[in-house]
């Protein structure tokens, strides 16, 4: 329904993984630190360019591969129209946060929430549930959407913005882009 492959193996605790093997042979395990925030950047582009792009002629010799990464752009072929929008600050930082693996060390941190595995585990959770799953009527009951919208107002505002339709899309979202 989603795109998503669900399997016995991934329902393993992570403890137990490292003993898995096939024929004699380990098996390898790839975890993309912040994969869900990090792909959400896709989606930040998107509310950009939906919200405050700037059309820009582009002409055949120009040259793309420097644009600064805080620009996104969208782009059919040469000679039309492309969107070029600037990030905001916190968006930025977000993006920064999220491409160094760092996200939620940095959030549990402005959060006041010790870093053991067991207090990221339980973030992780809390957090998702509360800003991108949660419809949005309910987040100002919610201590982590506060929070989060004074650190990100810019992030918040795409993750409303996706949820606009129906919020249970975004998750479901997330997860198609993940299993891409």
């Amino acid at each position: 329904k989603c795109g998503r492959v669900f399997h016995n193996i991934a329902s393993i605790p992570r403890g137990l993984r490292k003993f898995l093997n096939y024929n004699g042979e380990s098996l390898w395990q790839i975890d993309i630190a912040n994969s869900q925030p990090v792909l959400f950047n896709k989606l930040i582009n998107d509310y950009c360019v939906q919200n405050n792009g700037k059309k820009s002629e582009k002409s055949e010799n120009q040259d793309l591969t420097n644009i600064n990464p805080y620009y996104t752009y969208s782009t059919t072929t040469i000679n039309t129209p492309y969107v070029v929008c600037f990030l905001s600050e916190d968006q930025k930082k977000y993006r920064e946060l999220t491409a160094k693996g760092e996200f939620y060390e940095y959030v549990m941190d402005e959060f006041g929430i010790d870093r053991t595995e067991d207090s990221r585990s339980k973030f992780k959770s809390d957090f998702f549930g509360t800003i991108f799953y949660t419809d949005p009527k309910e987040n100002y009951k919610y201590q982590y959407a506060k929070k989060f919208k004074t650190l990100f107002p810019e992030v918040y505002e795409a993750i409303l913005w996706h949820k606009e339709d129906d919020y249970k899309q975004l998750p479901i979202t997330l997860q198609k882009l993940e299993s891409d």
